[in-house]
Parts: structure tokens; C-alpha cells; sequence
């Protein structure tokens, strides 16, 4: 089976070390802003109830891309715009005071 990425172009890809350095800074802001959260206890519970979905769409939306078809290129496009949604709807929720 080919790879995902045999099967379509990309005109500007950035070297390895690059996509791998940014993804450790996501993930590590995202667990600094995980702990502040949690230790301080800013958000209410719906607050982290609508983190916990969009974890578990996130969780998803990898599984979607590990499959690599076409079909689940466009359900996996699908699920972030959903996230999209769901990131504002956590935005607005930790406000909501």
C-alpha cells in the first residue's frame, strides 16, 4: 500500500525536523495550558466538557488520517471544521463568567 503522501503533490513541504519542532511546541502549550487550567480551576465544568469532546474529535481526526484514502482525507477535513467550531464553542465557554 502506498503512503499517503505518494499519492498526492506538495509543492513546498518543510524539512522533518521543522514539522516535528512545531508539533512538540502545540503539544507542549497545549499541556502548560492543561495544567494551568486545572491547577488554578479557571474553566467550569462545561468549560471541560467541550475540551473533552474536542480531544476526542482530535484523537478521531488522527485515526481518520492514518487510514490515508481519499475519502478519508475529505471526512477528516470534515472533522476540523467541526473542531474549528468546537474551539470556539470552548473559547466562548471559558469566558462566560
Amino acid at each position: 500500500m502506498k503512503d499517503i503522501s505518494d499519492q498526492f503533490d506538495v509543492y513546498v513541504n518543510p524539512p522533518a525536523f521543522i514539522v516535528v519542532v512545531a508539533w512538540i511546541a502545540i503539544w507542549a502549550s497545549a499541556l502548560v495550558m492543561t495544567i494551568y487550567v486545572v491547577w488554578f480551576n479557571l474553566w467550569t465544568l462545561h468549560s471541560y466538557i467541550i475540551f473533552y469532546i474536542l480531544n476526542a474529535l482530535n484523537i478521531g481526526w488522527i485515526f481518520v488520517w492514518l487510514v490515508g484514502t481519499k475519502t478519508t482525507l475529505l471526512v477528516g477535513n470534515c472533522l476540523q471544521i467541526v473542531m474549528a467550531a468546537v474551539g470556539l464553542a470552548l473559547w466562548t465557554s471559558t469566558h462566560d463568567s
